[in-house]
């Protein structure tokens, strides 16, 4: 029998049937990118932070209050921005071994 003497509803039947393999051979690939099409994107908003924060230093008898802000930081060269963090954290440390 040919395609052009087939009847509506046996051309009806072999496109579902179409459909049922289409649907067993679809890869995990190609169900995550109809997931993510079908999904509404939402938004990524960043948390609402102060720009300047207060540190406060206790070291002995004396208390020392530092106010760092983002600039104070961008401003400092490669070099700089290093030895600040090893001093932070040479602090914290010897924090720790205190505790």
């Amino acid at each position: 029998k040919s395609p052009e003497t087939d009847t509506p509803v046996e051309v009806m039947a072999i496109k579902q049937a179409v459909k049922q393999i289409e649907r067993f051979n679809r890869s995990q690939s190609e169900k995550l990118k109809s997931e993510i099409t079908t999904k509404p994107r939402r938004e990524l908003r960043r948390s609402v932070t102060e720009k300047r924060r207060s540190v406060v230093k206790a070291g002995g008898d004396d208390v020392e209050k530092v106010t760092s802000s983002k600039n104070e930081v961008e401003r400092l060269s490669n070099e700089e921005f290093r030895i600040a963090i090893e001093t932070f954290i040479s602090k914290q440390q010897t924090l720790i071994k205190q505790q």
